[in-house]
């Protein structure tokens, strides 16, 4: 294992031990720094039950067996809409059920690249191992039970939306796996490892950059491991150039003239094909003012942005006025958004560092919460 962890850069903690946090980049402004959140629980029942909170929106989670030093924790970042995270727990069962399914509007496909101890049970209706000896993908529109040795991993949790050969993942199998020791493993597992190790210090756009760069590598996989890049169906063929759009208009909110006539110009196809894919989204326009607005309220709820900087707010979302971007946001939240902002403010408190280790926790908790809820 020692030998793994130095091909990913890794250092090897210890039983329990957290990796050394990286420095910040000098001169990097807080503003410009990726949202992040660490729990690190002491060991107990209110480590499992705080890792078990933490977890909830995604699945189920107990400690195997009656252990007294259970201990579980992460670290992770909000990195353009993708959750990166290092995860630390004691022997655990995992269980993603029906509930969590239904209780969602989130579709989800997750990487995880182990470093120490195995996880195993069933993904959808197939057997399901995850070891250090490979890095796996997958999706988390079926349900699974697994059960965990004491597992250290770095893990992502991706939209669907945002990789376009995904819905091949759900209607072929529910996993792929890579090896290690194979060169396409290898280049993932060190492309997902290098980033991890960079989060700490890179800003918000250089984050961006990044997860662009990895989005596009694993797409490109994802169609090398089913053995086509173009589904044979038209309907597959269809939803795959949805996907890439809308992921294009994400990437691209911010642009004031992004509309039906960029979107065929950037995918070389018909204005009309553009309108027909868009038809259950009430249209290329409707579909971009949600995400805009969405984009806001999540730079809002993470207390990313000055309540007096509200007022330029609407421009770099790509509206077209304050007052257009204040009622539209007010019709889709049911408050301004400088009542957001003012919220955010106040429930964060004082600035410092917490009171004590249960503040700690809930406050972590509390912002995994909102960044899986959206």
């Amino acid at each position: 294992m020692a030998d793994r962890r130095e091909e990913h850069g890794e250092e090897a903690p210890g039983e329990h031990g957290h990796a050394p946090e990286s420095p910040a980049t000098p001169g990097a402004s807080a503003r410009d720094a990726l949202p992040s959140v660490t729990l690190d629980a002491e060991p107990g029942a209110a480590s499992a039950e705080a890792w078990r909170a933490s977890a909830s929106p995604l699945f189920e989670t107990e400690p195997v067996g009656h252990q007294p030093g259970y201990r579980a924790g992460f670290t992770g970042f909000m990195v353009d809409g993708l959750v990166f995270t290092r995860n630390r727990f004691s022997p655990s069962i995992y269980r993603r059920t029906e509930k969590h399914l239904r209780g969602s509007d989130q579709d989800y496909i997750t990487l995880h690249l182990p470093l120490k101890g195995a996880e195993r049970g069933h993904l959808g209706d197939q057997d399901h191992v995850m070891d250090p000896g490979r890095i796996t993908l997958a999706d988390w529109a079926h349900p699974f039970s697994t059960v965990s040795e004491a597992v250290d991993k770095i893990g992502v949790v991706i939209p669907r939306s945002r990789v376009p050969k995904a819905a091949l993942l759900y209607k072929r199998r529910p996993a792929i796996h890579w090896p290690l020791d194979e060169p396409a493993g290898r280049l993932f597992g060190n492309t997902l490892a290098s980033i991890w190790r960079q989060l700490p210090r890179v800003e918000a756009a250089e984050g961006q950059q990044l997860t662009h760069a990895m989005l596009g590598l694993l797409d490109g996989m994802i169609g090398s491991a089913f053995g086509d890049y173009t589904p044979a169906d038209s309907g597959d063929a269809s939803d795959q150039l949805l996907a890439a759009m809308k992921s294009y208009l994400i990437r691209h909110h911010d642009d004031p003239g992004l509309g039906p006539d960029q979107l065929a110009v950037a995918f070389g196809c018909s204005r009309a094909t553009v309108y027909r894919l868009f038809n259950e989204e009430n249209g290329v326009k409707s579909y971009l003012r949600r995400q805009r607005l969405q984009r806001c309220f999540e730079t809002l709820k993470l207390g990313r942005s000055d309540p007096n900087e509200l007022a330029a707010m609407w421009s770099r979302f790509g509206f077209n006025s304050s007052g257009h971007f204040r009622r539209a946001f007010q019709q889709a939240f049911g408050l301004s958004p400088r009542e957001l902002a003012e919220a955010v403010k106040h429930s964060a408190g004082p600035s410092g560092p917490p009171a004590d280790n249960t503040a700690s926790n809930e406050g972590a908790i509390d912002r995994m919460h909102r960044w899986l809820a959206d």
